[in-house]
């Protein structure tokens, strides 16, 4: 898997944020770990509000809020739009290797179509012979059928994934 900055701020932007998160952890009593402070981070920055409201409701409990619970809102909250991130990486994954698999394929039919037409073309330019033509162009017809059969297959193919990654954009955006 490869990965990315999910953090987009620039220095001064992540220093303010530091400058507020450890106050915010330290106001309560959470140690400075790597994962509470990217849940302070994301607290204090706004970028998480499902973790915010979340933390907000925990933080108004009463006692301090567990390892556990912080645990739990990690996993909940800033873990799974990794995992789903993920997802959707190994979905559009496949569909970029579905449609490669088709063009191959689209692209070996042409080129044997192609093939095909320059081997009719010799003999039309080298055959007196009626019966040998006709039988060559009865060859190029077949050719010609199974040649628009497999475009209509990769253009359906081609459409199938449009669908599929409008919906894997859509799912990026929710």
């Amino acid at each position: 898997m490869t990965q990315s900055n999910s953090y987009a701020d620039d220095y001064m932007k992540a220093s303010e944020y530091l400058r507020l998160v450890l106050p915010f952890l330290s106001r309560h009593k959470l140690p400075a770990s790597p994962l509470n402070y990217q849940i302070g981070y994301d607290f204090v920055s706004g970028t998480n509000g499902a973790l915010k409201n979340a933390l907000n409701e925990l933080l108004e409990q009463p006692g301090e809020p567990t390892e556990m619970s912080l645990l739990n809102l990690y996993e909940k909250y800033i873990s799974q739009d990794d995992k789903a991130l993920e997802s959707v990486r190994e979905g559009l994954h496949k569909i970029i290797i579905d449609i490669k698999t088709g063009y191959d394929d689209s692209k070996g039919g042409l080129s044997d179509y192609l093939g095909s037409l320059n081997s009719f073309a010799e003999i039309l330019a080298g055959s007196d012979d009626p019966g040998e033509l006709a039988v060559e162009v009865q060859k190029v017809m077949e050719n010609t059928r199974s040649t628009e059969e497999s475009q209509r297959k990769f253009e359906t193919q081609m459409s199938t994934m449009v669908e599929e990654v409008e919906k894997w954009t859509q799912s990026v955006g929710q």
